[in-house]
């Protein structure tokens, strides 16, 4: 089952009172929980807790550099605000809290950090945990650049069930909390259904990684559309996002209710999500920054794009061996721009199909 993610404003931290130690640069400090929590429907009375902004279930990964979910790095993991930050500055550290009384207590974590790179700020956050629920929430305090260069959200393990907030596409502000909670499996008791108004449409935006900034016609990218539900799949035909990345699919008569949304290009990795629709003429939906780098269109970054890129690095479009599959930035010529956004990708996996049949 995966996390389903509400969102409000204005709420404040509940300042840590217990320093855990963690003033260093990318370590990991382990914590012994006050209740037992579970994660996924796993019980777990400790974590470990990272400099660089993540909440460990089983782990002690010193990972700096972050990547989009699922992270093949990481197992059970919450991402509150994955980056290459630092604990070791004066007023720096790692803090935490217990709130309320049994059976109905918060365990918070509290970060104070700074950035590794030439970033100026600190970067403020926190993770709650709910004693007798699977509820966590993230809670954000000054967090320069908005999260433009962190991942959060949360993972079961290098595959399967996860939920991405973002992943270097910012969108955190100080203020903003993000609950997290588990959508019941049980079968409903059976209703009568409701139906999205009939001419309905979902208007959906992506940003091409590598090319211009937008609008832009090289932002003009063939995309996939599948939209999933508990009661089954719908598999759009493929059609090409406008110059400034948007692109619309139908979802009339479908019924309302919560879906699961994945987006693809054979030149970048998936991306998904969850989107409501509730009946109304026009739903939007944000799929973020998708990744390039999948050559071989295996939603995966690995050793066979290199290999790709290799064979026809240097090469344009009508030259003997040229490999459209390797031109990224859509230039019609496979140079260093290309490789470097496999490089900068490589090792990451993009965001797994989506199947019918349940949660």
């Amino acid at each position: 089952v995966d996390y389903v993610i509400s969102s409000s404003t204005g709420a404040v931290i509940d300042p840590g009172t217990q320093d855990i130690g963690n003033h260093c640069d990318d370590c990991v400090t382990n914590v012994a929980l006050p209740f037992t929590y579970s994660l996924y429907g796993v019980p777990y009375t400790a974590v470990g807790v990272s400099s660089n902004g993540n909440v460990q279930f089983g782990g002690a990964v010193n990972a700096f550099t972050n990547n989009c979910l699922p992270s093949n790095q990481f197992g059970p993991t919450i991402f509150a605000h994955w980056d290459d930050l630092l604990t070791t500055a004066t007023g720096s550290g790692i803090l935490i809290s217990t709130s309320g009384s049994a059976p109905s207590r918060v365990f918070n974590i509290e970060w104070r950090t700074t950035f590794f790179t030439g970033t100026t700020g600190t970067a403020d956050f926190e993770v709650r945990l709910f004693e007798g629920q699977s509820r966590f929430d993230l809670v954000y305090g000054g967090v320069p650049l908005s999260g433009s260069s962190a991942t959060v959200g949360v993972q079961r393990a290098s595959s399967g069930s996860f939920t991405q907030f973002e992943c270097n596409t910012g969108g955190v502000s100080e203020g903003l909390q993000l609950s997290f909670t588990e959508p019941s499996c049980s079968t409903p008791t059976p209703t009568s259904t409701v139906t999205s108004t009939p001419g309905a449409l979902l208007v959906g935006h992506a940003n091409w990684q590598g090319r211009p900034p937008q609008p832009n016609n090289l932002q003009r990218v063939p995309i996939t559309i599948t939209l999933k539900s508990a009661a089954g799949e719908t598999n759009y035909p493929v059609q090409t996002t406008d110059a400034s990345g948007f692109f619309t699919v139908p979802v009339g008569g479908m019924p309302n209710g919560l879906y699961l949304w994945r987006a693809k290009d054979p030149k970048y990795l998936a991306a998904t999500g969850t989107v409501n629709l509730s009946g109304a003429p026009v739903t939007t939906v944000e799929a973020g920054l998708m990744l390039a780098g999948d050559a071989s269109n295996d939603n995966r970054v690995t050793a066979p794009d290199f290999n790709i890129i290799k064979n026809t690095f240097g090469k344009s479009a009508g030259d003997p061996g040229y490999d459209d599959r390797a031109d990224f930035t859509g230039d019609l010529t496979v140079n260093l721009s290309d490789f470097n956004l496999l490089r900068l990708n490589f090792g990451t996996a993009g965001s797994p199909p989506i199947r019918p049949g349940g949660p």
